[in-house]
């Protein structure tokens, strides 16, 4: 078996059309698509840590939205031959991967209240929940204020506001 966490899955049912299979509804998912494309996980590793049964498999790997997926995930994976982003995919799943762990930390009283904490700051973030501007990224705004005190007696405000510059300038 694969060492990846085993991903939560909803109990939604899809039956399949012309089968008796049915298949839980969230193995219809991106992330399995993309796991098979990279080569992180073969179709064995999947069926067991998913609970996956032969005809449920069988019934998904012939299913059009699933296929879909996989091609557009394979499309992908295949289709850049910069590094950096295969890297990066593998990157955002082994951060979707431990989601269910940092669920876990946030809840468990165990845990010190400061890295709970952290812990869901974390998950705001990767949820694009903050607008923090760590100094990485200019601040927003249209304008500047510049006080110059001169002898400490004359004070020189300067306000300017951004103007629309056309395309001709």
């Amino acid at each position: 078996m694969n060492a990846r966490a085993t991903p939560k899955t909803s109990s939604a049912q899809l039956q399949v059309p012309g089968t008796d299979a049915s298949v839980d509804f969230s193995l219809l998912n991106a992330h399995i698509a993309t796991e098979l494309a990279t080569g992180l996980s073969d179709a064995a590793s999947v069926r067991e840590r998913y609970g996956i049964t032969d005809v449920q498999w069988d019934a998904l790997r012939k299913n059009p939205t699933f296929r879909a997926m996989l091609a557009e995930a394979l499309q992908k994976w295949r289709g850049d031959c910069n590094s950096s982003a295969r890297i990066q995919l593998k990157a955002d799943l082994v951060i979707e991967d431990a989601i269910p762990q940092y669920d876990l930390m946030i809840h468990d009283a165990k845990i010190p209240a400061s890295e709970r904490i952290n812990a869901g700051k974390l998950l705001a973030q990767l949820a694009g929940r903050t607008n923090r501007n760590d100094g990485s990224t200019a601040p927003s705004g249209g304008g500047f204020t510049l006080n110059i005190n001169i002898a400490g007696k004359e004070k020189l405000v300067i306000d300017g506001n951004a103007i629309s510059v056309g395309e001709d300038a």
